[in-house]
């Protein structure tokens, strides 16, 4: 299995590091080398360090990686360093930030890790609505600074992961229908390409890099070490909650659908569904809305009116109060299977009915079936300007399957296939921060016309493909 760290496996991985370690293209090779040779700097942690173990691991835990060496980088300058010194010395990378690439194309075994989690700066400027921030800072550190200050961009609902993935491959979250996605919000940013310079794209200059950095996804063009956003002022928001009997899923899933493409952008939407509990609620609509509790209650009502309903929360709060409420929850590493897709037409009865034997039929009980409500702002931008493809769908849509005990890996990844394979009439594209592996034409899925444009890309800054990872980076035209 992908995950397990089977004797075999780590052998082959120690073979690899011997290999560039006797061949010279090791760590040590620089100090030994000519003035003119590149050095790797910030701080580099190897495999002879007592955090080695901490420092190789990502988030999703099924993939478990043995690099030559992890570089947390401190600015720009050693980002260059890397770059150079792999280049030169032919050690291939990866380039990580919040460790949340759910297929683990952030790490790999015998190369270099280039992290940018140390540079985690945010500079709030509140008169000119803007935000400087790291490429090392967390989605849940950006918008704590941009909320405390009236301000905020739209992220996703965790806490953890890195605002680089987050923002390179869209940023989808609750404030999607009224003020788009996280690269929508995007000034400017600076990167540093395969050849080792150091560039600032913005719709002025770099115009072509500048659009490849608004959807088409981490560690394809070159590292970015910093983002400019344009930030939005939010005041008070209502949050909701609203808990239901597992029973009702399919009712649930209908009326949620056919509900909220029929209201205001000020309101935001995502649907949780889980397997049958013996404990309580099973599935869970939440959101924020921009306007009174009055009018939310009326908006509400066809959802309070499904049987066994119960509006758990109901409260009026700033939107940094309601990010930390929905964000603040257990999301340790742990081994897991997702998969995304996007709706762009209602789900008829048979597929909402194959969701419910989806859950069924879940290997555990930690399965998760996810929906977020879309058009508003989004589906206005149009589909060409940004990578990101799928801006006229009515919902996004994942579902994952972790475990603990490996003896259900297969199982997992199997459940996750077969609700794909299940629902696969009636979906349409995929997101590329939530990607599989199993993608056949992911290039479409993810890209959709835009795709093309972004291989032309990717051969003027990186005809070498120096930037790349296993089976869905983008290559050079």
């Amino acid at each position: 299995m992908r995950g397990d760290v089977s004797t075999k496996r780590v052998f082959r991985v120690w073979i690899v590091i011997l290999t560039l370690l006797m061949s010279g293209s090791h760590l040590a090779a620089s100090a030994n080398s000519s003035a003119k040779s590149v050095e790797l700097t910030g701080r580099i942690v190897t495999i002879n360090d007592p955090e080695y173990h901490t420092a190789r691991l990502n988030w999703n835990l099924y993939f478990s990686r043995y690099p030559l060496a992890i570089v947390f980088v401190q600015n720009k300058y050693d980002v260059v360093n890397a770059i150079n010194f792999c280049r030169e010395k032919k050690i291939p990378f990866r380039i990580r930030s919040g460790r949340h690439s759910f297929e683990g194309w952030s790490s790999l075994d015998g190369g270099i890790i280039i992290d940018v989690s140390e540079m985690k700066q945010i500079q709030v400027d509140v008169k000119k609505k803007l935000a400087r921030v790291q490429a090392g800072a967390r989605q849940g550190d950006v918008a704590i600074a941009l909320g405390q200050q009236g301000l905020a961009i739209p992220t996703g609902l965790e806490i953890p992961p890195g605002i680089s993935g987050v923002t390179l491959g869209g940023g989808i979250g609750l404030l999607i229908r009224e003020y788009g996605l996280a690269c929508d919000r995007l000034k400017e940013v600076e990167v540093v390409t395969a050849n080792g310079e150091i560039i600032r794209a913005s719709k002025h200059k770099h115009r072509d890099l500048f659009f490849a950095c608004q959807g088409g996804g981490g560690g394809n063009f070159g590292v970015v070490t910093e983002f400019v956003y344009s930030a939005i002022p939010v005041g008070n928001v209502v949050m909701y909650q609203i808990e239901y009997p597992y029973e009702v899923l399919e009712t649930l899933v209908d009326t949620w659908q056919r509900w909220f493409p029929f209201q205001t952008e000020r309101l935001n939407s995502s649907l949780s569904l889980n397997p049958k509990s013996n404990s309580g609620p099973s599935h869970v609509i939440f959101g924020i809305f921009d306007g009174s509790q009055e009018e939310l209650l009326e908006l509400l009502a066809p959802l309070l009116a499904i049987p066994g309903s119960d509006l758990d929360v109901f409260q009026t709060v700033s939107y940094l109060e309601s990010f930390l409420f929905f964000a603040n929850f257990p999301n340790p590493p742990t081994k897991v299977k997702i998969s995304s897709t996007f709706v762009n037409k209602l789900l008829p009865p048979e597929a909402i009915h194959a969701i419910k034997l989806g859950l069924d039929t879940a290997v555990n009980e930690k399965a998760n079936i996810y929906f977020l409500a879309c058009g508003g702002f989004m589906r206005k931008v149009p589909r060409k300007s940004t990578p990101f493809w799928n801006r006229k769908s009515l919902f996004f849509f994942e579902w994952e399957q972790p475990w603990v005990d490996d003896q259900q890996a297969d199982q997992s990844i199997v459940w996750v296939e077969n609700l794909r394979l299940a629902l696969q009439p009636f979906l349409k594209g995929s997101y590329v921060n939530v990607p599989d592996f199993n993608l056949v034409d992911w290039q479409k899925q993810y890209y959709g016309d835009n795709f093309q444009k972004l291989e032309r890309i990717k051969a003027k800054y990186d005809p070498d493909n120096l930037f790349t990872y296993e089976l869905q980076a983008i290559p050079p035209e």
